[in-house]
């Protein structure tokens, strides 16, 4: 039942982009699942590229926090999230 509540508003990853920008979200464990738990194409395509790169780097290390990466199905968009943040780190002008 609180999972339902939690995610009633959430019936796929494109709901969450009007979530995460409201300026009371935080990023919660069961946020991260879900995002975890998404289609890789889906997350890339409808998601992550409309992050921000301190959010997506907030979010990876975040899965690496709560011990995620060992968790098997999580895996392969930990590592698109990994790439991603790399991508974006690539794109920020040195000084």
């Amino acid at each position: 039942m609180e999972s339902e509540l939690n995610f009633a508003a959430v019936k796929s990853i494109n709901d969450l982009n009007r979530i995460v920008v409201e300026p009371s979200h935080h990023m919660t464990a069961r946020t991260i699942k879900y995002i975890l738990s998404a289609d890789p194409d889906d997350l890339y395509n409808h998601f992550l590229r409309f992050r921000s790169h301190r959010y997506l780097k907030a979010l990876y290390f975040n899965c690496l926090n709560e011990g995620y990466y060992k968790i098997q199905k999580y895996q392969a968009n930990i590592d698109l999230i990994r790439n991603v943040v790399k991508l974006a780190e690539q794109q920020i002008p040195k000084c």
